[in-house]
């Protein structure tokens, strides 16, 4: 994993924890640990002891999105009737980027990345 990656996974990390996720942690001989689910409390066990890149969190790809969750995001990004060519067009905002960080959606690509693990359907039902 380069820096890069490992930045990107942090930055993601810190912004779910507030929302509590699900994650495997990966051992030096890449078995992986059960399931685990954090939760904003105080209880910081995700970072103890384990390095960044030893950790993969369960994300849901935006394909799973159900027509609520699809239409409220679009409701939280800012909509302009068109741009110069005519053309409708939507603008991401960060209310929009929060919802979709709160139903743990992998808006950032990184399962493609090999960064994080798809959730299994009903994971975080």
């Amino acid at each position: 994993m380069t820096q890069e990656e490992k930045q990107l996974l942090l930055k993601d990390l810190c912004a779910r924890l507030p929302y509590g996720f699900k994650y495997q942690v990966i051992y030096d001989n890449r078995t992986p640990q059960s399931v685990k689910n954090i939760i904003l409390d105080g209880d910081f066990t995700l970072f103890d002891g384990w390095l960044v890149h030893e950790i993969k969190p369960y994300l849901r790809p935006m394909s799973s999105m159900t027509k609520d969750e699809t239409r409220k995001y679009h409701e939280l990004c800012d909509f302009d009737d068109c741009d110069y060519t005519g053309r409708e067009m939507y603008f991401i905002t960060v209310e929009a980027i929060d919802y979709l960080t709160s139903i743990h959606v992998n808006y950032r690509n990184l399962i493609e990345k090999g960064l994080a693990l798809k959730a299994p359907e009903g994971m975080y039902n």
